[in-house]
């Protein structure tokens, strides 16, 4: 135990030992390696329905079959992005009007 007087008042902090830290980190380093094998033993009971998923995918996205025709007209652009339009003009008007609160009560 070390003692360290500061200002008077006498504290004492407990220095853990080459083993206490050892165990620690064995401890987080076990638990590390469980999570580990869960995660491969996981993996490994769904592997064929894994790499079939990652196969089809891939085959899609090369092929292109199942992909929609580019937008024609501007007007169809225009509409697609109309939600985001409307969530930039709700966050525009939450920063102005947090702006102006704080502008009205002094940055408090």
């Amino acid at each position: 135990m070390v003692t360290s007087t500061c200002s008077g008042a006498e504290t004492k902090h407990r220095v853990p030992s080459a083993q206490e830290a050892l165990e620690s980190l064995l401890g987080k380093a076990y638990f590390g390696l469980m999570c580990a094998r869960w995660a491969a033993l996981f993996f490994w009971e769904d592997r064929q329905e894994l790499l079939a998923d990652a196969k089809s995918a891939i085959w899609q996205e090369l092929s292109g079959h199942n992909a929609p025709p580019p937008p024609k007209s501007r007007r169809q652009v225009s509409e697609e992005l109309q939600p985001f339009r409307w969530a930039l003009y709700v966050a525009l008007l939450y920063s102005l009007w947090d702006m102006i609160s704080k502008v009205t009560r002094g940055f408090a």
